[in-house]
């Protein structure tokens, strides 16, 4: 019973930081990204070697075969393994304000831009590739290579690559995030009804 108590927590607890994470995603809203989620976010970060300004493209390829890590945790990360929850948050303090200042810059409208950008251009071009490339699978050091006509195009020419990156990666993550989530929504009611589904369908740019 107890481990079962335990499960349910986890799952209302995973249902509950969607929930809170897509409110600060709708149009008009500009409140912070969920602590829990920035968290998350910057760990994801850091396993990419983007934990510090200027390591967006300085740093090695992550070893990550483009399978989803929805489930991975910062213990994956021999930096961080076996340090406190606390010690991590701090290490991670700068870049997780980061995140959220990028978040402040972003509207819907930017982010459907920048997922265009993505799939319509640079998941495109890569097409031929033996393994299939979509936005989710992207790897944002290796793979994130739109040209300078993309770039003017989508309109984030005078956006520094590291913002992109940045923000790529949250969206990786909630999307991650959504994906291991919606099998627990019901989207047969009303959005008025099950707010969780009408927040996950005002996204659905994204």
């Amino acid at each position: 019973k107890k481990l079962k108590k335990e499960r349910n927590q986890k799952w209302f607890d995973e249902i509950m930081l969607l929930h809170d994470t897509l409110e600060v995603f709708r149009e008009g809203k500009r409140a912070p990204i969920p602590k829990k989620m920035t968290l998350r976010i910057a760990e994801h970060c850091f396993r990419l070697g983007l934990n510090e300004a200027g390591q967006d493209a300085a740093q090695g390829p992550d070893d990550d075969d483009g399978e989803d890590d929805e489930e991975a945790d910062v213990t994956e990360n021999k930096t961080l393994q076996g340090q406190p929850a606390n010690a991590i948050e701090e290490l991670l303090s700068d870049l997780m304000k980061e995140l959220n200042q990028i978040h402040q810059e972003f509207t819907p409208s930017k982010d459907k831009s920048l997922v265009d950008l993505v799939d319509q251009r640079i998941c495109e071009r890569r097409s031929t590739e033996k393994r299939p490339v979509i936005g989710n699978t992207l790897n944002v050091l290796t793979e994130f290579d739109p040209t300078p006509r993309d770039l003017q195009f989508f309109k984030f020419t005078n956006t520094p690559r590291r913002t992109l990156l940045l923000r790529l990666v949250t969206l990786q993550v909630l999307n991650r995030q959504l994906r291991a989530t919606l099998p627990l929504i019901d989207f047969s009611v009303r959005g008025n009804v099950s707010r969780l589904a009408g927040l996950v369908r005002s996204i659905r740019t994204i």
